[in-house]
């Protein structure tokens, strides 16, 4: 996948839109890899050897990077993405691969299980000690039995 998408960068005759979607291609491409490799390390989870490697980071910056990996997706299934922080930068210790994680999950299924023509909501709030992430959609919800199953394994 990276390899055409790479010759296609090359190209000096792309449109504005074309270069666009190519960088999409490129981001989306790179974090396939980190999913395969993220699959990969899951051993290592289920032993408990996997350790936190926390870093600082911009969180409303790294929540709005994620959000463009997501734009197209929401507008082909005809729905809004608004981002709300109370923050223009917030420097917190995070472990990247982890949020990536959690934060791909929640956005992809909050537009993959929302209505058409609907919105999803991302709400970042911060605290001098704390910050918190919502997400909310106007989907299907998960039922109350299936509640009781989702940390199951954890």
């Amino acid at each position: 996948i990276k390899a055409p998408i790479e010759e296609l960068t090359k190209e000096l005759n792309l449109s504005e839109i074309g270069r666009y979607y190519l960088s999409l291609a490129t981001e989306q491409a790179k974090r396939l890899s980190t999913v395969v490799t993220q699959l990969m390390d899951f051993q290592k989870v289920d032993i408990r050897k996997e350790q936190l490697a926390l870093r600082m980071v911009d969180i409303v910056g790294f929540i709005e990077n994620h959000l463009l990996m997501y734009e197209s997706f929401a507008k082909g299934q005809h729905i809004d993405l608004l981002f709300n922080s109370d923050q223009e930068c917030y420097q917190t210790a995070i472990d990247e691969t982890m949020m990536d994680k959690v934060i791909d999950n929640l956005i992809s299924n909050a537009i993959k299980y929302s209505h058409p023509n609907s919105r999803v909501q991302i709400n970042l709030t911060c605290d001098p000690e704390s910050w918190t992430l919502e997400i909310q959609d106007n989907g299907i919800g998960i039922s109350n039995m299936a509640q009781r199953h989702l940390f199951r394994e954890f």
